[in-house]
């Protein structure tokens, strides 16, 4: 499994995102984390994490700052993995989320991508609010193959996200929901 979190001005938050990749309770040798960094600050937040080898972190610092979907595609092409799962540099990971992710594949082996709910761990009241609206969390629970996968708590197969040509990098938002669109109209289901 390949982690890719894209990040930009993302130094006060993404030792929390690694430290909570660095619990998971899949062994290390089976999973690397890609952070693929825009700005020199979140490069040097994560460059204290290099001197670590299992899991492997790569960190890729792009000079020019792109837009989301074109920094996914990086790391997607930067990945080993035969799954490549997605996260937010702001996100909190459950130790046991790639374990979880890994299950949904190994049980249901005909989906090309698993995800599940992405809650709020502030109580401030934006977040709340996008709750409230279902933007931000689904009800988890209930597995479906109906519901879109946000691209913090997700993961793909990588043959399928190469041959579909990754994230439109022409999106300036919704490119989760763009690459679910493309993934099911090829005929592929997500769990």
């Amino acid at each position: 499994i390949s982690v890719v979190i894209v990040a930009y001005m993302a130094q006060d938050v993404i030792s929390d995102c690694i430290d909570s990749l660095l619990r998971q309770t899949i062994p290390k040798e089976k999973y690397e984390i890609i952070v693929v960094a825009d700005d020199k600050g979140t490069y040097d937040a994560v460059e204290k994490y290099m001197p670590s080898s299992v899991p492997q972190i790569k960190v890729k610092h792009r000079a020019q700052r792109g837009n989301i979907p074109s920094a996914r595609n990086v790391g997607i092409h930067l990945s080993r993995g035969e799954i490549i799962a997605f996260t937010d540099s702001d996100c909190v990971a459950d130790d046991r989320w790639l374990e979880k992710l890994c299950e949904g594949f190994k049980h249901f082996p005909t989906v090309v991508g698993v995800g599940g709910p992405v809650k709020p761990f502030s109580l401030d009241p934006v977040s709340r609010a996008l709750e409230l609206l279902n933007m931000v969390s689904w009800s988890g629970g209930d597995m479906s193959f109906k519901k879109t996968l946000a691209t913090s708590n997700a993961a793909y197969r990588k043959d399928v996200l190469t041959k579909i040509g990754g994230f439109d990098e022409n999106a300036s938002v919704g490119e989760d929901l763009d690459l679910y669109r493309r993934i099911t109209q090829q005929g592929y289901q997500v769990l």
